[in-house]
């Protein structure tokens, strides 16, 4: 596996969906994935074919909003948004090492 382009969230967007990164259109972190694009990541096909899916990591897909904990030390730590949780049967999202 390889990626496109060196930015992280490009990067995961880019995985979710197997498309480039001009046809998903997340750039930086506060993009979300489109909502024609959600339906049809690979958790999402996954767990419609009778799969249990689990996502456990930096989820790094538009989850980052004004006042997270992304080193400022305000608001609630990054998550996975809610349109995207539909995805997984089971969520560990955390962003500190």
């Amino acid at each position: 596996m390889f990626v496109t382009t060196a930015i992280c969230c490009t990067s995961r967007a880019s995985i979710f969906t197997g498309a480039y990164a001009r046809r998903h259109g997340v750039w930086d972190f506060t993009t979300k994935l489109p909502a024609n694009l959600i339906n049809h990541t690979y958790p999402a096909l996954l767990r419609k074919a009778g799969y249990r899916t689990g996502f456990f990591g930096k989820y790094g897909v538009g989850d980052y909003q004004l006042g997270d904990d992304m080193g400022d030390g305000i608001g609630p730590m990054p998550h996975v948004p809610p349109e995207d949780r539909a995805s997984f049967d089971e969520i560990e999202d955390f962003d500190r090492y």
